[in-house]
Order: structure tokens, then C-alpha cells, then sequence
């Protein structure tokens, strides 16, 4: 792939993901993970992710995409923490 050849599916992911750094290794990432065969349930999934509003703690989209983040259970908003 090149920069103006970019896969549709991560093209989405792009659109949709908060932080916008490291593109050429979240393509690299994209790729090695196979990612292009799933993208829609990963372009949902960075749709529900509870992102922090402060990008600084935001996974830079290649880190999000080796970790399979969106793979990720979370509680939702006024969920218990107790087990914290």
C-alpha cells in the first residue's frame, strides 16, 4: 500500500479514530493484522470505545490496532468500580 492507496476499511478507521498520529505504522499495523476482513466491526467499535477526552491518554491508532482493543470490555457510564 502507499499513502494513496490506503485500504477502504482503514480508510474508515481513520475517519473515526480521535488521534491522528503514526499513520504509516497504524497501515502496517492494519495490515499485519489482517485487519481489512473485519473493518466494519472495528470501525463500530471505535464508535462505542470510551476514549479519554484528553487525547494525551488516547493509544496511538497502531497500539489500539496491535492490542486488538477493539476487542475490549468496558463498564458502561455509571457502572460499579468497586472491584477497583
Amino acid at each position: 500500500y502507499s499513502p494513496s492507496n490506503l485500504p477502504p476499511g482503514f480508510t474508515e478507521f481513520w475517519k473515526h479514530y480521535p488521534k491522528k498520529v503514526g499513520k504509516g505504522q497504524a497501515i502496517r499495523a492494519w495490515v499485519t493484522n489482517d485487519c481489512e476482513t473485519i473493518w466494519e466491526e472495528i470501525v463500530k467499535a471505535t464508535r462505542r470505545y470510551p476514549f479519554s477526552e484528553d487525547k494525551q491518554y488516547i493509544k496511538h491508532p497502531s497500539t489500539w490496532i496491535n492490542s486488538w482493543a477493539w476487542e475490549d470490555t468496558f463498564e458502561e457510564e455509571g457502572g460499579s468500580h468497586d472491584e477497583w
